[in-house]
């Protein structure tokens, strides 16, 4: 499914009404372009026992790396549970894994940044956008 086609989805199924929200909220194309923004770049999919893509707020806050020393997981009951996969010290951040650090083009399509250390070409060459934009290309 193309994007085009999802963002229609989400919003047909947000002002078909099935959650109490503001007909102001819903009906501003700004607002709705967030929240499909933020719901698309913040979900977690799971496959077991139906495939799902689920919010869980707190889980959200962690943040990604190419060593975690965490996982996200969600129970039957869509219950979202982080468990350690490593030692931690106390007042070390948490961190999973959200894709192959060799592969950075999805982060950066889904959630917009490039993994610390990157050394694919389109990493080594994004600090040269302004340079990039003076040529002519954007």
């Amino acid at each position: 499914m193309n994007e085009r086609n999802a963002y229609s989805r989400f919003l047909n199924a947000i002002r078909k009404g099935f959650l109490p929200l503001n007909p102001d909220v819903t009906g501003d194309d700004s607002v709705m372009k967030f929240a499909y923004n933020v719901a698309l770049t913040r979900f977690h999919e799971v496959f077991e026992p139906t495939r799902q893509k689920l919010i869980a707020p707190m889980a959200d806050m962690i943040n990604h790396s190419s060593d975690p020393n965490a996982e996200i997981s969600f129970d039957t009951e869509n219950n979202c549970y982080v468990t350690t996969i490593a030692d931690i010290y106390a007042g070390s951040p948490l961190s999973v894994s959200l894709g192959d650090p060799t592969d950075p083009t999805p982060l950066f399509a889904k959630y917009g940044f490039l993994p610390t250390g990157c050394n694919t070409i389109f990493c080594k060459a994004i600090h040269l956008e302004p340079q990039i934009n003076e040529l002519g290309y954007e």
